[in-house]
């Protein structure tokens, strides 16, 4: 998306809303993983493994296969929502803080030139595109810092998924 040319609002919070939705889904997706993982963790450590030696060798091989599996979905789970969302995120917040520059450029243009206007309906008018600029930095500022927030939440909740995935150990009583 170009900067230079003005996006509408609804673009804007539609851009965000999808983003969101998107991250609130791969989450999910990364939280049944780590739930796999737990569940690993749990099933070999309460595994009596009393059969014969090939059995156990067998079934340990087995739940450590799986747990290293769901150690490289969790991994590329978390790598494309880094890639598809987060750095998306991150761009469209430095997009509205351009954006937001820009307007406030433009606010204090339109505030030196009412000084310079005389006639009253003019100045009312100068005075209506200065609100009109003022509504626009409030939304592009809001909206920045939503996505911001919105995106440390989901990194936050991506790398407490990290440490549990990738910190549990599968270990066997025998």
């Amino acid at each position: 998306m170009s900067m230079d040319k003005p996006r509408s609002r609804s673009d804007i919070k539609s851009e965000i809303s999808k983003r969101e939705k998107d991250k609130r889904k791969r989450l999910k997706d990364a939280a049944k993983v780590e739930k796999d993982k737990k569940t690993e963790v749990d099933t070999a450590r309460n595994l009596k493994l009393g059969g014969t030696k090939e059995g156990a060798d067998a079934v340990k091989k087995a739940v450590k296969d799986a747990a290293s599996e769901t150690d490289e979905e969790h991994k590329k789970q978390s790598d494309e929502l880094e890639k598809k969302v987060f750095q998306k995120a991150m761009t469209t917040e430095k997009e509205m803080q351009h954006r937001s520059g820009q307007t406030k450029a433009d606010i204090k243009n339109i505030s030196k030139a009412i000084s310079k206007i005389d006639t009253k309906k003019a100045r009312r008018m100068m005075d209506d595109a200065k609100k009109g600029g003022e509504a626009d930095h409030k939304f592009l500022d809001d909206s920045k810092k939503a996505q911001e927030k919105d995106r440390k939440g989901g990194e936050k909740e991506i790398e407490k998924q990290k440490k549990t995935v990738h910190g549990a150990k599968v270990a066997f009583k025998n």
